[in-house]
């Protein structure tokens, strides 16, 4: 009788797709290729939001792209940044701290140390301090 049961669960889910968490989330983000595409402002937004809510859930994050060093690079040095400066309000600190660079340069040094060939999309330091999270 479990082998029946094991046959209908098998033949009820996709066989090319193995079968996720239920707790898990994925959330596509179509991003052009090429570090010489403008990611947009609300793009960007959408992800940083997506991930602040994942990782407050206090969930691990996987962010990722085909090449894994412009499109997902650019996502995390903007989330980086985001949290970064949070952080700083949170603390009641300055919005910049002249000797620490800015929020964007602090969050590709992060991004850097564990991944060395991010290439960020142009535009996005100006998109980084443009947007407000």
């Amino acid at each position: 009788m479990s082998s029946m049961s094991n046959e209908s669960a098998k033949s009820n889910e996709d066989a090319s797709q193995p079968p996720k968490p239920r707790d898990f989330q994925h959330k596509v983000i179509l991003l052009a290729p090429g570090a010489q595409t403008r990611i947009s402002d609300a793009i960007l937004k959408e992800a940083i939001e997506f991930l602040k809510t994942e990782v407050g859930k206090g969930k691990k994050v996987l962010v990722h792209c085909r090449d894994g060093n412009g499109r997902s690079g650019s996502v995390a040095i903007a989330y980086i940044a985001a949290q970064l400066k949070a952080a700083d309000q949170a603390n009641n600190q300055r919005t910049l701290r002249s000797e620490d660079g800015s929020y964007y340069d602090r969050a590709e040094k992060e991004v850097w140390k564990w991944k060395c060939d991010v290439y960020p999309h142009r535009g996005l330091r100006e998109s980084v301090e443009r947007i407000q999270l």
